[in-house]
């Protein structure tokens, strides 16, 4: 079940995330998702593997994400649960386009 266990751990990572946007919307730092460019601190390295092998700041439905096996933070938003994850805010460079 190697290809349940690479999804799992992206869903898992992109609860971490998600998690973290929604501190950043309820502070009105944000008002969508698109607005962030979140730094991922993944400390394992299967977990890692499995997020570079997607586009996963389209799944997290972001402008733009880094993805970094460098240590996290001691700010970074992190849930007890995915202890191996933690997620610095980056706001998306550029503007909304007129459109959006």
């Amino acid at each position: 079940e190697p290809l349940a266990a690479k999804w799992a751990n992206v869903r898992r990572a992109r609860r971490v995330v998600t998690a973290a946007l929604e501190v950043q919307r309820a502070d009105k730092v944000i008002g969508a998702s698109l607005e962030a460019a979140p730094v991922v601190h993944v400390r394992d390295a299967e977990t890692l593997k499995a997020l570079k092998s997607v586009n996963f700041a389209d799944i997290c439905i972001t402008s733009d994400i880094v993805l970094t096996a460098d240590p996290r933070p001691a700010e970074a938003f992190r849930m007890p649960e995915v202890d191996d994850i933690g997620v610095v805010f980056e706001r998306a460079g550029g503007e909304k386009c007129q459109r959006c």
